[in-house]
């Protein structure tokens, strides 16, 4: 709940360009409208009302996902964030319990190719090869390149889009080539940024208090309440 609000801050204090500040899908935050809500996190949202998470008296995007898979990712993957809070490498084995922890799926050329096609209107038919080509200093795919008629680069973002994240569920993935199909050996659901749902669940089951939980997740962050400090969010290096 704290992270979340800090995070809807966060885009309030920075979106100035658009009319909204946060939507409903997975490229900001999920919420299912009020019938998907629950009296058990309304009630925490209640309890922790008006905490929210800083940096330096800075509010920051305290980015959060399902499962890291073993470990978090730098922010800098999610565009120009170089906070202490969100460096990743956290190495956590909180989310083993995670459906989601280890993930294969079978990648054919005609699936690639029909989602470039409809996404970016351009054939690269017939595939005939699809590679990692750079990865993150957490071991996370930074970029792919798909070949056929023509050859494409993608960051592995836009790989996870092109075919859907609920697909491709990380960028945290291997592969291997079996005859004319690719498996992926994957990990997480997410992009691994900050607070882990999964870890955090575990380490409140064991006992661990909301404080402790977000300063293992947000390193050299705090917990304030609103009106303590100026309501200022942290730059990123195009506002600079």
């Amino acid at each position: 709940a704290i992270a979340a609000r800090t995070y809807a801050l966060f885009q309030r204090l920075s979106k100035t360009a658009v009319d909204y500040d946060v939507t409903s899908d997975v490229l900001s935050q999920v919420y299912g409208g009020k019938t998907g809500e629950k009296w058990r996190t309304n009630r925490i949202v209640r309890e922790t009302s008006g905490l929210i998470l800083v940096h330096q008296g800075k509010v920051f995007p305290a980015f959060y996902h399902s499962t890291c898979g073993g470990l978090t990712e730098d922010a800098k993957v999610m565009g120009s964030f170089d906070l202490a809070p969100l460096k990743g490498g956290r190495a956590c084995a909180f989310c083993r319990e995670s459906p989601f922890y280890r993930w294969q799926r079978r990648v054919t050329p005609a699936d690639v190719a029909w989602a470039v096609k409809q996404q970016r209107g351009t054939s690269i038919w017939p595939v005939t090869n699809f590679e990692i080509v750079r990865q993150t200093a957490t071991g996370r795919v930074d970029q792919v390149r798909m070949v056929g008629s023509r050859s494409l680069l993608l960051t592995g973002y836009e790989f996870r889009h092109l075919l859907g994240f609920s697909t491709i569920r990380s960028t945290a993935f291997s592969i291997t080539r079996l005859g004319e199909v690719f498996l992926l050996h994957g990990q997480g659901w997410g992009h691994g940024v900050g607070l882990c749902q999964w870890g955090t669940a575990e380490l409140a089951r064991r006992g661990l208090r909301a404080n402790e939980i977000l300063s293992f997740y947000y390193p050299q962050a705090e917990v304030v309440r609103l009106g303590e400090v100026p309501l200022r969010a942290i730059p990123t290096k195009e506002d600079r």
